[in-house]
């Protein structure tokens, strides 16, 4: 069968990028399927290619459902790419796409699937078209139910899975600077994301204002098209961007943080378990699935400065601490390292459209 992903944004510090690769990584070994993959930018191609995955395609939308400019152009390009590579399922993962894919559905009868990896409200009419839908979180998934009009028997919920293979930590030179920070025993607050509201990065400039311990270096990877600002309060901040250095920054970190307004079961907490680090993180969405508070993490009231303040200071301040949530978190972590049991439920649900 021929199953065409499609994902905009396909970057090293998106958790819905890696969920993607991963994807692709771990279905190559099914011979009953072959792959296409289509996006409209990155900066994480290149692993596509280490796995000589040579299917990708880029085709020019973006991710918001109100810009028309892209949406006749994407109908017209995905139709005909589906046509002459005889698509047999889309399978999407951001809600723009997977409405495109739906128009073209109506022309040729296309099976669609898409993974809903955020939280989501409004554009109902325009929304979760497919013939199954997948929930990455139970909060997602009633999120879904609340507020779209789609039958229960077409959602599903299936938790994403990580690969413990894929944690070996190279070194750059922000690597370097970060080593060296640590060395001089300083405390690495790791943010992994990009300067939304949603994500909560506001939140954490807020609280690093007023953080007590200034033995601590605010590391920020991701993409940050506003202002940067190299200290707050006597507290370095340094940006190290998108890019193939993710394992080295948890590997370095003191403590992982995510203080997202919104989220449904983001890769970062997952991420950091592999890497033995303890995670602040929001009490939002599908967090709560899976940090347990005061176990393997700390969680915080959402856009709450002051908490995300306390629970930082306290895991700074107490390295024991911090290890040992980072261990249990670990074991955690782990039982999310199920590749293939995931990917034996996807190719039912392949099988079954």
């Amino acid at each position: 069968m021929k199953v065409l992903y499609i994902s905009p944004d396909f970057n090293y510090a998106c958790g819905v990028s890696k969920h993607v690769y991963l994807l692709i990584k771990h279905l190559s070994f099914y011979p009953e399927i072959k792959m296409f993959f289509i996006t409209n930018k990155g900066d994480s191609l290149d692993r596509l290619k280490k796995l000589n995955f040579r299917n990708v395609y880029k085709f020019r939308f973006d991710r918001g459902i109100v810009n028309l400019a892209y949406f006749i152009p994407f109908v017209w390009n995905l139709y005909l790419f589906v046509k002459k590579n005889r698509i047999d399922i889309i399978h999407t993962h951001h809600r723009f796409p997977e409405f495109v894919s739906y128009c073209v559905s109506k022309l040729t009868g296309v099976k669609l699937v898409t993974t809903v990896h955020s939280m989501l409200k409004g554009l109902a009419s325009l929304s979760f078209k497919s013939d199954k839908i997948i929930s990455v979180s139970k909060a997602g998934y009633n999120n879904i139910l609340e507020n779209y009009d789609v039958d229960p028997e077409n959602l599903s919920l299936t938790y994403n899975f990580i690969d413990i293979t894929e944690f070996d930590a190279e070194r750059n030179e922000y690597t370097d600077i970060i080593n060296k920070y640590k060395s001089d025993n300083y405390n690495i607050v790791l943010f992994i994301g990009r300067d939304s509201p949603v994500k909560g990065y506001d939140v954490l400039l807020e609280a690093v204002d007023y953080l007590n311990s200034k033995n601590t270096i605010l590391v920020l990877a991701g993409i940050f098209y506003g202002e940067k600002k190299s200290e707050i309060n006597g507290i370095r901040i340094l940006y190290v961007g998108s890019n193939n250095y993710m394992n080295s920054y948890y590997d370095l970190s003191t403590v992982v943080i995510i203080p997202s307004r919104n989220d449904t079961f983001p890769y970062v907490m997952l991420e950091a378990g592999i890497h033995s680090k303890p995670v602040i993180a929001s009490n939002v969405g599908g967090i709560s699935e899976y940090i347990v508070d005061g176990f393997n993490g700390l969680l915080v009231k959402p856009a709450d400065s002051n908490d995300l303040v306390e629970k930082i200071d306290l895991l700074v301040g107490n390295k024991q601490l911090a290890i040992k949530l980072g261990e249990n978190n670990r074991k955690c972590a782990e039982k999310y390292n199920n590749s293939k049991e995931y990917c034996d439920r996807l190719l039912r649900i392949y099988r079954d459209l």
